[in-house]
């Protein structure tokens, strides 16, 4: 419905279009990666999934942890280059830029880490068979999560809280209001899925029954991503109003 908006309505497919495409298209690969696992035995108690299954079941794990950070950062973008298509107000410009820094380096920072967990890469499904190599400790790993999920929220809020100042002075009939409060409502909402899932990290780390202690982090993720995508493509169907 976005792009039929765009190209069909407004006529212009913009940078944010084409951004929220490929956060749609990580979402996707996230959402199949976990659908995956779950097939593989993630959900069940990890003495109850038989060995062969659990290499293939964390291939697919790094490749869903790498597909959630990349939704996140693609979604943020997408909602930060719509934010510079409506605003010219100087200050509301520079902190868009920030976010978009600050987005772009800390994600880019996520993927490189998650991919460079273990060492060699392929010992997170390889030490079940035996295999040697080292992984970073569960301590450093949780510091890390808690860190990018702080930056994650705090971006959420600003760019959930930056419609009030767009519209402060603007003049719109009550069905538009309720429509961007609705909109509000659902980033508010996704940056509280965010949170909801950092609160199962410590469960995650002290657990040595990872296939099982894991699902509420994958249910909240795609909660989150979902959520987000949401209310990012509700807020250009302004000219259906």
């Amino acid at each position: 419905l976005r792009a039929w908006v765009r190209i069909k309505i407004v006529k212009a497919f913009g940078p944010d279009d084409w951004l929220m495409v490929i956060a749609v298209f990580c979402f996707t690969w996230m959402a199949s990666a976990m659908a995956a696992d779950m097939c593989f035995g993630f959900g069940r108690h990890i003495l109850e999934v038989p060995l062969p299954v659990l290499i293939p079941a964390f291939k697919t794990y790094m490749v869903a942890q790498i597909a959630y950070t990349l939704t996140v950062m693609f979604l943020k973008l997408s909602v930060c280059w719509f934010y510079l298509r409506i605003t010219v107000i100087r200050w509301q410009l520079c902190v868009v830029w920030v976010l978009i820094a600050v987005n772009a380096s800390v994600n880019f920072a996520a993927v490189i880490a998650i991919i460079n967990q273990c060492t060699p890469v392929n010992y997170l499904w390889t030490q079940f068979t035996g295999a040697k190599g080292t992984c970073l400790p569960v301590f450093v790993l949780q510091d890390m999560s808690y860190a990018f999920g702080a930056l994650s929220v705090a971006t959420e809020w600003t760019l959930s809280t930056m419609p009030i100042f767009l519209i402060a002075k603007l003049q719109m009939d009550r069905r538009l209001k309720l429509f961007v409060l609705l909109i509000l409502g659902l980033g508010y909402f996704a940056s509280i899925a965010s949170i909801i899932r950092l609160t199962h990290l410590d469960a995650l780390t002290r657990s040595e029954d990872y296939t099982y202690t894991v699902m509420p982090i994958a249910f909240w993720s795609v909660v989150e991503n979902m959520v987000g995508i949401i209310a990012a493509n509700l807020a250009t169907y302004r000219p259906l109003f």
